[in-house]
């Protein structure tokens, strides 16, 4: 509530807490749930724009799915397997 700590809910995975409360890209791997934060200065930009038009932006979410390097180590192995 006081900016500090943002609160993340994720349709897979549930509810996760995220410290960087400045404007950043979530990438969330689709099988294990782990999720890294980029900055983003084009982000940044954007929403500046946006309230530098007149609107008021209470909130904003930026979420891309990924395969993490680990899962995408892991399913090369099961299809090198498989084959």
């Amino acid at each position: 509530k006081q900016g500090i700590v943002r609160e993340l809910s994720f349709s897979n995975k549930g509810t996760r807490y995220d410290i960087n409360v400045k404007p950043h890209i979530n990438l969330v791997c689709v099988n294990c749930g782990q999720i890294k934060d980029i900055d983003s200065i084009e982000l940044e930009s954007l929403i500046k724009d946006f309230m530098d038009n007149g609107y008021q932006v209470i909130g904003f979410r930026f979420e891309i799915d990924i395969y993490c390097e680990s899962c995408r180590a892991r399913r090369r192995r099961h299809r090198n397997r498989v084959v």
